[in-house]
Formats: structure tokens, sequence, C-alpha cells
């Protein structure tokens, strides 16, 4: 058995395996909000040139799972989605209006390539706020991806308003937009901080630079740098270079042959930035809002095969307020959903080989949660 780990500092915080925990939301919230939940709302431009949009799903799903070869951080993260060209349209999944990033990406891959014509992602943001902002106790997250700049559609909106009303609502944006970012010493970015730094790739980590300028690129990108990645500064968030994410929309060839896929070289270099992608969205949104459950797991033996007894300790788990505790550990032996032990410490087998994902809840008295995952290898 091999089980994978890795650590997360926030602070002077040691967060290990994976966790998450967050402020229980309000009595108030509606019955699908639930403790502990993080909320993003991706707004997406649907115009022509964004492409088939199966692309986007393809690289959010990779992002917020991380890389599927180590243990990674996770939170319970609901996401909801934004389309937008002239108007804007929430996107539902069912009978709800949040879903895990797999619908977020099934509903982006049905999606063709759209129409050109004008653009305001102001429209799309104010859309977002009225559709998702209430039933945000703890703070929305937007994520605008975009690769055209703003077509003001309303003369009366303006960026201080619409800075002052983001504001009022807790809301963090972070934006995916047409921009070359340069660093101080001639670097190219691939983004640029509210503070003015920047991130350049290098062997699939995000590697810090000085003094980052933001250039819009392509026609008629005027608007791009003071209404987007402005805005996205002023509110604490990041701006991206969205052309480091595109695909665009050549995931396999056309079933007549008229596209040819995306080679494979082009294809891996945009999917080495979708793990630190969502592992730098992961670290922003514990500053913003920092756990106060911390969840543990230590697994013994070191090595194991089909049939041994395999102990889960939980016992490590941390409660961060001095004055309160962790009332309940609930174990999940399967991944599936479903409650198999309960307690700091227990013990179980597995009848298979292979990799067997193991989670452990835990909860204070209320209703305040944080989880772990673990792979447990099984030869």
């Amino acid at each position: 058995m091999t089980v994978k780990r890795f650590e997360l500092w926030t602070g002077t915080i040691v967060i290990a395996a994976v966790l998450v925990g967050f402020p229980g939301e309000t009595a108030n919230a509606g019955p699908s909000d639930a403790a502990g939940v993080h909320r993003t709302v991706l707004i997406v431009d649907e115009s022509g040139s964004m492409g088939a949009l199966e692309w986007l799903g393809f690289f959010l799903q990779a992002a917020m799972e991380g890389d599927a070869t180590e243990v990674v951080e996770t939170r319970t993260t609901e996401f909801a989605l934004v389309l937008y060209t002239s108007d804007a349209r929430p996107v539902g999944f069912e009978d709800r209006r949040f879903g895990s990033i797999e619908e977020v990406a099934a509903v982006l891959g049905s999606i063709s390539r759209g129409q050109g014509g004008a653009e305001d992602g102001y429209r799309a943001i104010r859309k977002a706020l009225a559709t998702y902002g209430a039933r945000s106790p703890n703070g929305l997250h937007l994520l605008l991806f975009t690769d055209e700049d703003r077509d003001p559609l309303d003369p009366r909106e303006s960026f201080d308003q619409l800075r002052a009303d983001l504001v009022e609502n807790n809301v963090l944006l972070d934006v995916v937009v047409n921009v070359v970012f340069t660093c101080e010493d001639g670097r190219q970015a691939i983004a640029m901080t509210a503070e003015g730094g920047g991130f350049v790739l290098a062997e699939g980590e995000l590697a810090p630079c000085e003094n980052v300028e933001a250039q819009a690129s392509g026609d008629n990108a005027e608007t791009t740098v003071p209404d987007y990645v402005e805005l996205a500064r002023n509110l604490g968030g990041t701006a991206w270079q969205i052309q480091a994410f595109k695909f665009d929309g050549r995931l396999r060839a056309a079933p007549d042959g008229a596209r040819a896929p995306m080679p494979e070289k082009m294809l891996a270099q945009r999917l080495a930035l979708a793990p630190a992608f969502g592992k730098a969205l992961r670290n922003q949104a514990l500053e913003r809002n920092p756990p106060i459950l911390v969840a543990r797991v230590n697994v013994e033996p070191a090595a194991v095969a089909v049939g041994d007894v395999v102990t889960f300790n939980g016992a490590a788990s941390q409660h961060l307020n001095p004055h309160e505790y962790i009332d309940s550990w609930t174990w999940d032996f399967d991944d599936n959903g479903t409650e198999d032990a309960w307690g700091d410490v227990v013990a179980t087998s597995f009848d298979t080989s292979g990799d067997h994902v193991v989670v452990l809840y835990v909860a204070d008295r209320d209703g305040n949660a944080a989880h772990a995952r673990v792979i447990v290898r099984v030869q």
C-alpha cells in the first residue's frame, strides 16, 4: 500500500493530506445551502472566438480535481455557470442552481461554437451577483473567461459602481482574459496578482516574478485591462492569460475531417497549467476564508495486501477555535458517500487490489465540517 500525501501551508497552519472547513452558513440561506460550502460562479463568454467550449470544461475539470497521481487538497465546492454574449443566462443543473465541476464540464462540452457580436462581461457579472450572491453569506467567488474586450452595452454601468457593489457583497473576482503579462526581468508571465506581482509556469509549478505589466492583446482590446484586469485586482483577485489555457476547441478531430485535433505536445503544455491553476485558486480561497477545522488522516501499516487490516487514525485532526472541539469522526471506505465507520480510530480491510479512496469527515457541534481524502494502494 502506498499512501500519497501533500502539505499546504497557509500562514502558520499546515494542512495535511486533504482538508476543508469553513464557518457554517446562516440558517436562512436556503435548503440547498450546507455548512462549509464554498461557491464559485464560472462566467463564460460563449461567442464564436472562444470556440466550442469543450476545451474549457476539460481544463477546469483537470484543474479542480488536481493531479490524479497524488492526493491533492479538495474542498466542499459547488459551481454555478453563467454564459454570456450581449446578454447573460444562468445555466442550472436539473433542479439545482449549483452543481459539481463534472456537471459544469458536461454542459460546456455540449456547447458548440457560438456566434459573434457584442460581449459585455459586466452585464454577466451583474447577472451572477443577482442570481447567486444573496445565497452566499460566506462570500462569492466569480471566475470570468473571455478572449474579447468588454463592449459597454449599458452606459449607466461604471467600473466604480460595479466595484462598490461587489465589495458590498463580499465578492472575489478572478479573470482569464486576452492579455500579455510581462515581468520586470522580461519573462512572460501567465498571471498578474492584486499586488502587482505575477506568476510564470516552470516545470508545472507557479513561480513568482516582480513588477508585472499588462498589455491587451488582439484587435479592439482597449477595455480589457481597465475593465477586467484592474477590476479583478481591485477586488483582491488575479488576472490570468487566456492563451495559456485555450485549446481552440480542438480536443479531437471533427467527424467530417475538416478539423484536426490539437497536437499532443501542445495539449500537454496546456494541461500542465491545470493543477497549478487549481492549487492557486484553492490557496486564494483558503486565505480569504480560513478554515476553522482541519482533518488529518494517518494510515498504518505502510504496505498491505488484499485482506490485511488497515488502521486509519484521525485523532490528529484539529479545531482551530481553542474554545471548541471536534464532535464527530465519520469514515467512508470507498468514497461512495455512505458512512462506513465512526470514531477517531477505525480499521478495515480491502478485498481487491488497486487504489482505494478513503474519506474522513470531521464536524463540530455547530455543523462546521472538514474532510480529508487519502488513496490506499493495495497490492
